[in-house]
């Protein structure tokens, strides 16, 4: 079954099915999953859906990559899932945070950095989305992957389309408002049907409630 997070991690309430997605969607113009022409319609808008969450970058939706780091290989091939970086850490033998490496655009790393045929210490890194790399500035020396074996990188993700019914999203579950009323549009749109206004203005309200959201700040209030 494909998830968008690790098996460990949940939301309250849990996600959807995509077949329960459907199903929501296609109740709003009293569709049956018996058409199989109107069920194939409303997974593709639901993607479609998905699609649009992955055209911005969620402050909250995030994943965690431990790359483990070879001697003399400054290239590392990025988890599907991934779209932006947040930070990339370095960690000791024991597997403790200690320092991080520098993020430069990667016309800026290749620029200031064109040679590396030496191994040593890395400082930055960058990111090669269409071959889907992660670049380090230099590779690695055996000497620092003694100290430091593995690197731990926070990503901003994206979601990937659901195929199976049995699918989830995994993301926080206030996205799914948002994915059936763009599914719900998208097939009142294709019908004709009345119901198409009132869902476009829920669409579009559960995405500035997302956004809105996102941008909030979140703190503890603990005091220093």
């Amino acid at each position: 079954m494909s998830r968008g997070v690790a098996a460990s991690s949940g939301f309250a309430p849990a996600p959807h099915t995509l077949a329960a997605l459907k199903r929501d969607a296609l109740n709003y113009v009293q569709g049956t999953q018996d058409d199989s022409d109107l069920n194939a319609l409303a997974q593709r808008a639901i993607n479609n859906a998905i699609d649009r969450i992955n055209s911005r970058t969620w402050m909250k939706v995030v994943n965690k990559w431990t790359i483990t780091l070879v001697a003399d290989d400054a290239d590392y091939g990025l988890p599907s899932d991934y779209k932006e970086p947040i930070i990339l850490l370095r960690l000791t033998s024991g597997s403790k945070r200690d320092g991080r490496l520098k993020y430069k655009e990667l016309k800026t790393l290749l620029t200031e950095h064109p040679i590396s045929t030496q191994s040593g210490t890395p400082w930055f890194y960058s990111t090669q989305y269409q071959q889907r790399q992660l670049l380090l500035d230099k590779p690695p020396a055996a000497s620092f992957i003694t100290t430091y074996p593995t690197l731990e990188h926070w990503y901003h993700r994206r979601i990937p389309h659901l195929t199976a019914d049995a699918d989830k999203i995994d993301i926080q579950p206030e996205f799914e408002r948002f994915i059936v009323s763009h599914a719900a549009a998208t097939l009142a749109a294709m019908r004709g049907h009345q119901v198409l206004s009132f869902v476009r203005q829920e669409e579009e309200l559960a995405w500035m409630e997302l956004k809105a959201d996102d941008n909030e700040t979140q703190t503890d209030w603990s005091e220093q």
